[in-house]
């Protein structure tokens, strides 16, 4: 029995120098240590994920604004040629999508 606890007291205080040679007091501030980084590199990683989604997010909102752009100048060149061959604001505003205010000001301009 006094061999094992010998064993033990010279475990504990290989571990005790190893720790001081390092610059820890005891092993309880590895451990702090340890948590400290863990946490650290759990926020990086975090604030890495939300900047992926967030590109991803503003790159899924460009798309839809500039498809939404195609459509209204799609319509504004179809307005535009359908006022030119005659047709009535009325109409032309019926079949582009536009509002009539919309189709008027593209004869002001």
């Amino acid at each position: 029995m006094r061999a094992l606890f010998d064993r033990r007291e010279a475990h504990r205080a290989t571990l005790r120098n190893l720790l001081q040679r390092e610059g820890y007091e005891d092993l309880e501030a590895v451990l702090q240590e340890g948590r400290e980084k863990g946490r650290e590199e759990g926020r990086e990683e975090g604030r890495e994920m939300g900047r992926k989604a967030g590109l991803q997010e503003g790159e899924r909102k460009g798309e839809v604004r500039g498809k939404e752009e195609g459509r209204k100048e799609k319509a504004v060149e179809m307005a535009r040629a359908a006022l030119v061959e005659g047709m009535e604001i009325g109409i032309v505003a019926k079949i582009s999508g536009l509002s009539e205010g919309e189709v008027r000001g593209l004869t002001e301009g």
